[in-house]
């Protein structure tokens, strides 16, 4: 007998992945990967981790029983690889369980920071390139989310 794999429902997260850190001069950037059951969507976005914790702070108001984010580290000569790629790890492990959290998955903050609401809005787009500029008071800097079938 046959058994059927059943699938979430359209537009639900199947995936989140922390897959790259990179260096940035100030501060350290990860790649932030989802994939949207569905949609046949998977959004890359970069993050500071100071997004990462302030999009916490902001849950943890809310929720209650979240589980921490990983700690800031500060260090005059920056972070090492290895600390980076154990903040990569922690914080994807970090981003999963909130991914299963029975009220954190769908909050608003959360969606925007794993790039939900961009992924579900341009699925329509494919092998598309969004730029977003960014200013500061030292440069111009463009990010570059692929969006892809």
């Amino acid at each position: 007998k046959k058994t059927k794999k059943v699938a979430g429902p359209p537009g639900m997260v199947v995936s989140i992945a922390v897959e790259e850190a990179q260096d940035v001069g100030s501060h350290t950037e990860y790649r932030v990967v989802t994939q949207i059951e569905g949609r046949g969507v998977r959004v890359t976005s970069w993050r500071r981790f100071r997004v990462f914790d302030g999009v916490f702070r902001k849950l943890k108001k809310r929720y209650t029983d979240l589980p921490a984010c990983p700690a800031k580290r500060f260090s005059p000569l920056g972070l090492s690889s290895s600390a980076v790629e154990g903040r990569r790890l922690e914080l994807q492990l970090f981003l999963k369980t909130l991914n299963q959290h029975a009220k954190a998955q769908h909050d608003m903050d959360f969606k925007e920071l794993i790039g939900y609401h961009r992924a579900v809005s341009e699925n329509t787009i494919k092998n598309s390139v969004a730029i977003l500029t960014f200013k500061n008071e030292n440069s111009v800097r463009k990010k570059y989310y692929m969006i892809m079938q």
